[in-house]
């Protein structure tokens, strides 16, 4: 394997070892790779005329780096496609059908560095590579290849062993042929270790595994970045750099300062590149009004983004309702919090008629000193962070601007219910956005048409006016069939669709595109409904059942349950629930030390006290499990919280899980890439959560 660095900042005059590629430089090897492809060997080409085979992860930071490197190649006039994969086992299926055979993959394996590996896991890098091409003294699978580390043709390189496959052909034949540079490189690092060195390398990785999983820079960044040093970082590259940070922050696998200084430096981008700069046209007649022109694509950095959910396609009030920091400063669960929320608004001069109309039908006034209004009333209910950082994206005559927030959001619904699940969504609203209980199916577009005041219909795609050709929801199959179609790995697996569906409302250039993303807010407010409300039941009906190490809480039954199958939407809910219950956690645990330091008076004890305390504010762990009645199986996450909102703790659910199923017998799968989501047999999740209570 190969480290591919990220590019040196300006001023940065730090060495580099020889020979080191940069992101620009692994990118003209695969240029260079796939136009030999195409020039001296049209039988290796992948499937479907293409030289490069881009594999991509369900995710928005995925699918927005996905964007910028197909951009990137369709300008090289490089043929590509794009393939998803969701876990281990589709990723398997690729290897099999579209890479062996084509190539012996692990010399063609590169790792994109993000500054991580290179700037601070130096001694875990060096443990890895040397157990990497250890050989093992009493292993008897190089001994073939002792007469040939002795040819005159590679000289003796004092005991260094060789890879057995190395010197045969893609075909499986006997041949021989010359070595790559990548494999001699391979050959020239092999060692063999004696065991004292081989312990103390396998400790270093051991202690580096212990720490558990977090998340470093986006790779829509990092492909972003590859197109700067190509010279090629336009507005829309820089865009969809910016949906893949965003996609890290409300999603919380960043802590809210790392998250600060890549937007600080993408603003600084937007800048540079006069993205933002774009004079507004005076509309004579209309006070305080500023039209920007009809082929206005610019990007526009927000100082002071409200921390609300989807408030510009919402109601103010029902948008805090759902905001996940709100729910926890105001405790929304209960009617005590529902009088604070409205209190809060009417001492910020809104009243329930300004608070329950659309955001754009506010008057332009309260819009524009609405952040204002709540920076000054909001600390006084404990709403000390509301802004952030962000950014918007015009559209010029096609649509009304749109947030990086509000696009993650729409994108995020799409991957996760765009097909093959049953999903209400409230109707056209005019005042109130209150959804009417309705469960009745709008049929017709008559029907469509009378339901003016916020009833609700079954979200479908052809709804949109602009996709026809994917299969959506049918009523008459039974919802067990439609639920297990949605873990067949075949391109006509539901979570493919909503991939490609995904995929295609990321593109800024075409118009189909954007009313598609537009649309799909409709459907991420009603999974933001669907999560406030099974939490608020979650909360109410006190099924959170606390252990020693961590929170559990099990879901079985439910109109919604289907939705929360999916690991996106339940790891959504569970730091949702994070959220709300930090502060009553927080309460509970200063009234107890309380308590207990006005029985002791030694300082010895008072300083126990505060470091059990601490303990205690940063254990808030979630294990949340759906049952997926289709399958038999429950879907398990393990999700950490921190004890300050922002925060991002490293997640060790990974090995926990791991350890657990081993010593419970547990029947589970963990096929996703995110080692801390899995499936675990119905019949064997109280063993498992068993073995994990105690292991922990």
């Amino acid at each position: 394997m190969v480290l591919v660095c990220r590019p040196r900042e300006t001023g940065d005059a730090r060495a580099r070892t020889t020979g080191t590629l940069e992101y620009a430089d692994a990118y003209r090897q695969i240029l260079r790779t796939a136009r030999r492809r195409i020039l001296g060997d049209p039988g290796a080409e992948a499937p479907g005329g293409a030289t490069v085979l881009i594999l991509t992860t369900p995710q928005v930071d995925s699918l927005a780096a996905a964007r910028v490197f197909t951009r990137l190649l369709a300008d090289d006039e490089i043929a590509f496609r794009v393939t998803p994969v969701n876990g281990y086992r589709s990723l398997q299926q690729v290897l099999v059908e579209d890479v062996e055979g084509h190539l012996e993959a692990n010399d063609h394996i590169y790792i994109w560095d993000d500054g991580e590996v290179e700037e601070r896991l130096g001694r875990e890098r060096e443990a890895y590579e040397m157990l990497e091409f250890d050989v093992d003294s009493d292993s008897d699978e190089d001994e073939d290849d002792d007469e040939e580390d002795h040819d005159p043709e590679h000289g003796d390189d004092d005991g260094e062993g060789g890879d057995p496959a190395s010197d045969t052909p893609a075909d499986g034949s006997s041949a021989k042929r010359a070595r790559s540079p990548a494999e001699d490189a391979s050959r020239k690092r092999t060692r063999r270790l004696d065991g004292e060195q081989r312990n103390i390398y396998r400790a270093i990785l051991a202690k580096y595994y212990s720490r558990g999983s977090w998340t470093g820079m986006s790779i829509a960044q990092m492909m972003y970045l590859l197109a700067v040093s190509l010279g090629r970082g336009d507005r829309d590259c820089l865009w969809y750099a910016i949906l893949g940070l965003t996609a890290q922050y409300i999603t919380n696998a960043i802590h809210s300062g790392t998250y600060e200084g890549y937007a600080s430096a993408l603003a600084s981008d937007v800048v540079a590149t006069g993205s933002d700069d774009v004079r507004p046209v005076e509309v004579r007649g209309l006070r305080d009004v500023n039209m920007y022109g009809a082929d206005d694509s610019a990007i526009r950095v927000v100082p002071e983004e409200l921390r609300f959910t989807l408030y510009r396609h919402w109601s103010l009030e029902t948008s805090m309702y759902h905001t996940s920091y709100v729910a926890a400063k105001l405790g929304i669960w209960r009617e005590k919090g529902i009088s604070k929320l409205r209190g809060l608004l009417a001492k910020m001069g809104l009243s329930l008629a300004n608070c329950r109309q659309t955001y754009e039908h506010m008057d332009l006034d309260l819009k524009e000193s609405l952040v204002r209004r709540m920076e000054s009333i909001a600390p006084e209910y404990g709403l000390t962070d509301l802004v952030f950082k962000s950014f918007t994206r015009s559209y010029g005559f096609r649509s009304m601007p749109l947030s990086a927030s509000d696009a993650v959001e729409g994108l995020s619904a799409l991957l996760q219910a765009a097909h093959g699940v049953r999903v209400e969504v409230e109707g056209t609203q005019i005042v109130r956005s209150d959804a009417v209980t309705s469960t009745r199916a709008v049929d017709s577009a008559a029907d469509r048409g009378a339901a003016t005041y916020g009833p609700r219909h079954l979200w479908s795609l052809q709804d949109t006016g602009v996709h026809v050709g994917a299969r959506g929801v049918d009523e008459d199959e039974p919802e067990d069939e439609r639920a297990g179609a949605d873990f067949e790995n075949l391109p006509s697996a539901t979570w493919v669709q909503n991939f490609f569906e995904a995929y295609r409302a990321m593109d800024v250039q075409k118009a189909s595109s954007i009313h598609l993303l537009q649309h799909s807010l409709q459907l991420a407010k009603a999974l933001h409904q669907a999560i406030v409300a099974q939490g608020v039941s979650i909360i109410v009906k006190q099924s959170i059942k606390t252990l020693r190490s961590f929170r559990l809480t099990v879901l079985q039954d439910g109109p919604q349950l289907h939705l929360f199958v999916h690991p996106d939407t339940l790891t959504r809910l569970g730091f949702w629930l994070i959220d709300a219950l930090r502060d009553i956690v927080s309460e509970q645990t200063e009234r107890r030390a309380a308590a207990r330091r006005s029985k002791r008076r030694s300082k010895d004890d008072e300083s126990a006290e505060l470091v059990e305390q601490q303990h205690t504010l940063q254990s808030l762990p979630f294990v949340l499990a759906a049952l997926d009645k289709a399958r038999d199986t429950y879907t398990v996450v393990g999700i950490v919280g921190a004890p300050d909102y922002g925060d991002v703790g490293r997640n060790r659910f990974g090995l926990a899980f791991q350890e657990a199923a081993a010593s419970s017998g547990a029947r589970m799968r963990n096929d996703r890439f995110d080692s801390s989501v899995l499936e675990v047999k119905r019949d064997d999740l109280l063993s498992f959560v068993e073995a994990l209570h105690l292991q922990a």
